[in-house]
C-alpha cells in the first residue's frame, strides 16, 4: 500500500499496489521503483485499509509501516490500531520512522505498541535494510508476551533494550522500553535476561535471570542508579587534551573512557568507587600519565576529578657554524633511564629548525644525528626543562 503518491496535497491518494495474496517480488520491487512522493502522508488512513483488508479477507498478518514524516492529514493512527485490536482483528504492526526527529516519534511508538510491534528509527539507506530485516523476522504468529521490565535510572523511567537469551532458543526476539514497560515471550524455560540502558549513558547494561513455565506471566523492575564523573585536564593550569579511563576499583574492569580535547567532559556510570587515570596527549617526558586512586560516584550526583600536567619547551636546532640549517633527527630521552620520550626531524626550514618539543620538567639527553648534504655527524648533548619556560639549544656542526 503506497500513500501521497499521486496527487499533490490529497489525503485520500492511497492505493493497494500489490494484492494480499501476491507471492512475486519483483511485482513488489517493480511498485516500490516506481513510486513518486508528492508530500502528504496519510498515515492512519492507510493503515486503516491495511488492517480492513485484513479483515474482509479473515488474514492475520504483519503490517510494516515505513514512514520518513509524521501524520499530516488529521488521522490518528494510535485509536486505529487500538479499535482494530479491541475488535479482535489479528495483525502485528511494526513502524519504522525513517530520518525523524526526537519529537515526532510520540505517536508512532504509541501505534506500535498498541499493535503488540516494534518502532524502529532508520537514518540512511543501510539503516532502513537493517531494520526491515529485523521487523520481517518477527512475525504474527510471535505469541503475546509473558515476561515484562520496567527500567528505570536514578527512580525516573529509562529507555533501554530488553533482549532474551537461551542457547536451546535463539531465534527469541527482544522489546524495547521507551521509558514504559517492554514485553516479550519466553517458552518454558530458563533464560537470562540482558537490559541495557539507552539515552547516551556509559552503565552498562545488567543480566537477570528468570524461570518461565507453562501459562506463568511475569515482571521484573531492573535499577541503573548512577552518577556523573565531570574530568579535566591541564597543562601548567591551561586546559589539556588527555585521555581520561575509569576502573572498577574491586574488579580492574574498565567502565568509561573520554577524550577531553581540551576541555570539561562527563562520563555517567554506575554508583560506586573507582581508579581514574589520566593520560595527556601531545605532552612527552617523564610524567605524561597520572593516577587518582579512589573517586567515589554517588548517585543522581556530579562529581569532579582533574589533574594538572607540569611541562616546560624544548627548542633543538641543528646548523653549520654559518648558520646554515642542517636536517637532522633528533631523539630525546629521560637522562635517568634512558627511555625514549620523544622524537623529530629537524628538516632545513626556519619554520622546523629549531623543533619544539613539549616535555615535563626534567633532565634529558638528546640525540642528534645529521641527514642530507650533511650526513655523518652525530652526538649526544644534555638539556634541562623548566616548568613554563622555553629551554633552546642550537647545536652546531
Amino acid at each position: 500500500i503506497a500513500y501521497g503518491h499521486r496527487t499533490k496535497g490529497d489525503c485520500n491518494d492511497i492505493e493497494y499496489l500489490v494484492a494480499l495474496s501476491n507471492e512475486s517480488k519483483s511485482s513488489v520491487t517493480t511498485a516500490v521503483q516506481d513510486l513518486n512522493p508528492t508530500g502528504k502522508t496519510p498515515l492512519a488512513r492507510s493503515a486503516n485499509m491495511a488492517i480492513n483488508s485484513l479483515k474482509e479477507s479473515n488474514t492475520k498478518a504483519t503490517i510494516i509501516l515505513i514512514t520518513d514524516g509524521i501524520e499530516s492529514c488529521d488521522g490518528d493512527l494510535c485509536k486505529i490500531v487500538s479499535v482494530a485490536k479491541a475488535n479482535g482483528i489479528d495483525f502485528k504492526l511494526h513502524i519504522i520512522g525513517f530520518g525523524l526527529q526526537e519529537g515526532e516519534k510520540e505517536q508512532l511508538e504509541c501505534a506500535a505498541q498498541a499493535g503488540n510491534g516494534m518502532y524502529y528509527d532508520a537514518d540512511n539507506a543501510g539503516g532502513l535494510g537493517d531494520v526491515l530485516a529485523e521487523a520481517t523476522a518477527q512475525t504474527v504468529d510471535v505469541p503475546d508476551g509473558n515476561f515484562s521490565v520496567f527500567a528505570t535510572k536514578n527512580g525516573e523511567p529509562v529507555d533501554a533494550w530488553v533482549r532474551p537469551i537461551n542457547t536451546e532458543a535463539k531465534k527469541l526476539k527482544g522489546s524495547r522500553t521507551y521509558r514504559d514497560t517492554a514485553w516479550v515471550y519466553l517458552p518454558p524455560g530458563r533464560y537470562d535476561i540482558e537490559v541495557n540502558p539507552l539515552e547516551n549513558t556509559d552503565i552498562p547494561g545488567r543480566t537477570i535471570s528468570v524461570e518461565i513455565k507453562e501459562g506463568e506471566t511475569k515482571h521484573q523492575d531492573v535499577a541503573f542508579d548512577g552518577g556523573t564523573l565531570e574530568v579535566l585536564a591541564t597543562n601548567n593550569g591551561e586546559p589539556l587534551d588527555a585521555l581520561v579511563k575509569m576502573y572498577d576499583i574491586d574488579t580492574g574492569k574498565l567502565m568509561a573512557q573520554t577524550r577531553t580535547y581540551g576541555r570539561e567532559q562527563r562520563m555517567e556510570v554506575l554508583t560506586g568507587h573507582y581508579r581514574v587515570t589520566f593520560a595527556a596527549l601531545k605532552l612527552n617526558g617523564i610524567a605524561t600519565e597520572a593516577e587518582v586512586a579512589d573517586v567515589e560516584v554517588i548517585a543522581n550526583a556530579t562529581v569532579t576529578s582533574s589533574h594538572d600536567f607540569k611541562s616546560g619547551t624544548a627548542r633543538i636546532g641543528v646548523q653549520t657554524e654559518s648558520g646554515e640549517l642542517i636536517d637532522a633527527t633528533v631523539k630525546i630521552k629521560k637522562k635517568t633511564t634512558g627511555e625514549n620520550v620523544a622524537r623529530g626531524r629537524t628538516y632545513t626550514r626556519e619554520s622546523n629548525n629549531p623543533r619544539t618539543f613539549l616535555l615535563n620538567p626534567g633532565v634529558y639527553d638528546v640525540k642528534i644525528k645529521t641527514l642530507g648534504v650533511h650526513k655523518g655527524q652525530q652526538g649526544t648533548y644534555e638539556i634541562t626543562v623548566s616548568e613554563g619556560q622555553t629551554t633552546e639549544k642550537i647545536i652546531t656542526y
